[in-house]
């Protein structure tokens, strides 16, 4: 019973310490590039051909492609930092 409610701590500080980041996250301001790309897409398209090319569905310029790889990025070095305190918070418990 000692071990269920021990997990349980240790569950909720974790919980707590994940909210924690990313509330912090989410107050941050966006990059610049990534900023711009989200302008873009809130925009309306002012061509007002909402037709696609015969070639297949427009290509997204150099921009876009490196806004999203560096969102992807953020993303992963987010996990990744997640993790890593999910493991320090579970030796922490443990020993």
């Amino acid at each position: 019973m000692s071990s269920s409610k021990t997990n349980q701590s240790i569950d909720s500080q974790i919980d707590e310490n994940l909210r924690r980041i990313f509330e912090e996250d989410v107050e941050q301001d966006l990059p610049d590039r990534l900023q711009r790309l989200v302008d873009m897409l809130d925009a309306p398209d002012e061509s007002g051909d909402d037709t696609e090319d015969e070639g297949g569905p427009d290509r997204p310029d150099v921009d876009e492609a490196q806004a999203s790889r560096a969102a992807a990025a953020a993303s992963r070095r987010a996990g990744d930092a997640e993790q890593r305190r999910a493991r320090a918070a579970t030796r922490g418990g443990s020993g």
